[in-house]
């Protein structure tokens, strides 16, 4: 894998998936633990924080290397306009990134068209929440402008 992982995606991750040591039903019923990570059932055990890191550390490694996969051409953009694709695959997983107009539009290097296709992905459960319609908008940002804090 040749993306860089930038500190503040990481942070920008965990400020929007919530630490959670017991299993718990995501927005979209899915069992989940930790920062988001998705686990078989909800009957797991709970966990520490240092498993829940580890978690965090291969999910977003895996998102990574889906994201570089499906769209090579993120290996040669600012690590966070990258990362703004790896932000989207971390969240709604890169089989939604592959079939995705947006991976057209990052292909294309259409920043503008990926920024727009990149805010349509907001349902949760069938119904929009608002904070998937903020992590887009920091996505899209990033996209339009990799400098953007």
């Amino acid at each position: 894998m040749d993306l860089i992982i930038p500190p503040p995606l990481v942070d920008f991750i965990k400020g929007f998936e919530q630490l959670r040591l017991k299993p718990y039903y995501d927005a979209a019923g899915i069992p989940t633990i930790g920062w988001g990570h998705v686990i078989p059932n909800i009957d797991e055990p709970p966990i520490t924080v240092e498993q829940a890191q580890a978690y965090l550390d291969d999910d977003i490694a895996h998102a990574a290397e889906g994201a570089e996969r499906y769209s090579p051409i993120l290996v040669s953009e600012p690590p966070m306009r990258a990362g703004a694709i790896v932000d989207f695959c971390f969240n709604l997983g890169t089989g939604a990134y592959r079939g995705s107009h947006l991976r057209l539009a990052v292909d294309a290097a259409d920043w503008s068209r990926a920024s727009e296709e990149i805010q349509r992905w907001v349902y949760g459960g069938g119904k929009i929440l608002p904070g998937l319609v903020k992590r887009r908008a920091q996505e899209a940002k990033w996209l339009l402008d990799p400098e953007a804090a």
